[in-house]
């Protein structure tokens, strides 16, 4: 039986910092949201978007195939990107999901697969390092980490690393730190984009 892959992506956050909704922010034409799911698509069999009700108008439904825009679950709402990981896991059935936040706006496919090949039975999480820093929300998780992130929500503990801690994870250096680049700031913004 074929392995099902879903494409995760987290657009939940409230982006405080950049100072309006960063899954709309632009780089060229298109908007991150966009670009996490153009790095995403080739890869996974169907792909969700994870954010607020409130911004669901702004995401073009027709943009891909095979794309489902939801709220976070209302067991775990508002708990950080865990609860948005859950939730994907809980209303799609995949083995494995790849993870992307929205604010990553140079990722590419070819890396994403990288990590994907990484994937095998005897573990929980692929995680990439980059420039000694690990990114567990850029990474790959198995269905079978479901109900350790549940208690974890449940225990309000929030952190992806208590996850991990409970895990089989393959960590993986990734020399490239340009597709990791986080843009949380408008600083960010204007270093990397607007140059």
């Amino acid at each position: 039986m074929k392995t099902k892959f879903s494409g995760v992506v987290l657009a939940g956050g409230k982006s405080r910092r950049f100072g309006s909704p960063k899954a709309f922010a632009k780089k060229g034409k298109k908007a991150f949201y966009q670009y996490s799911l153009d790095a995403l698509s080739p890869l996974v069999d169907e792909l969700i978007i994870v954010t607020n009700p409130s911004l669901f108008p702004g995401f073009d439904r027709q943009y891909i195939n095979n794309l489902s825009i939801v709220n976070d679950h209302p067991d775990v709402q508002a708990k950080g990107p865990l609860s948005g990981l859950w939730t994907a896991m809980n209303i799609k059935a995949a083995d494995w999901y790849i993870v992307l936040p929205v604010d990553v706006p140079f990722m590419e496919t070819r890396i994403l697969e990288r990590i994907k090949k990484h994937g095998d039975s005897e573990v929980d999480a692929i995680i990439p390092i980059v420039s000694h820093r690990k990114q567990p929300l850029i990474a790959i998780y198995s269905h079978q980490i479901k109900n350790k992130i549940k208690d974890c929500l449940e225990s309000d503990n929030y952190s992806v690393d208590q996850v991990l801690s409970r895990c089989k994870v393959k960590y993986i250096h990734i020399e490239e730190e340009q597709p990791f680049y986080n843009i949380n700031k408008p600083d960010d913004y204007n270093t990397y984009i607007s140059r």
